[in-house]
């Protein structure tokens, strides 16, 4: 079989969910569709968030699990999602007699059982819908570049 310079190049990456992007030039660019903003989950976990037991997705970081409970309340904060601005810090522990421990929720998987004793400013705005806290007031941790994290 014989191609003319016309015909498209067959390519393997193409999928059904594909999306087809004109360049400047008579070229084109491959773009997937972007997936869902959750990590896949086959179940909800319990976790502690402040006064409060709430249900959120397995298998994801705690700021997008808190991202379940706010959709739009996490997604305008002013998050980085990637460690650099520490407005997602918490301190947590995993249950009674356990230490606790400060840690940012972007790069923290959610496990069941945890409780989130204190949250950034960020977060206590971003989720000031859900009234968390007690009597309206929460444990605010503060951003601090000098702390390790776990």
């Amino acid at each position: 079989m014989t191609r003319s310079s016309h015909d498209p190049i067959p390519n393997p990456r193409i999928t059904s969910d594909t999306i087809f992007l004109p360049a400047l030039n008579p070229t084109m660019c491959l773009m997937s569709s972007p997936g869902g903003l959750f990590r896949p989950y086959q179940k909800l976990v319990k976790i502690q968030l402040l006064d409060r037991e709430v249900e959120v997705p397995e298998n994801n970081m705690v700021l997008r699990a808190l991202q379940y409970l706010a959709t739009e309340g996490i997604a305008y904060g002013r998050f980085c999602w990637n460690e650099d601005c520490q407005y997602c810090r918490i301190v947590y522990d995993s249950g009674d007699g356990t230490s606790q421990h400060t840690a940012l929720a972007c790069k923290m998987m959610v496990r069941e059982g945890i409780r989130i004793k204190e949250i950034s400013t960020e977060l206590k705005y971003c989720l000031r819908d859900l009234k968390l806290g007690n009597s309206g007031t929460a444990t605010i941790v503060q951003a601090d570049s000098s702390e390790n994290y776990d």
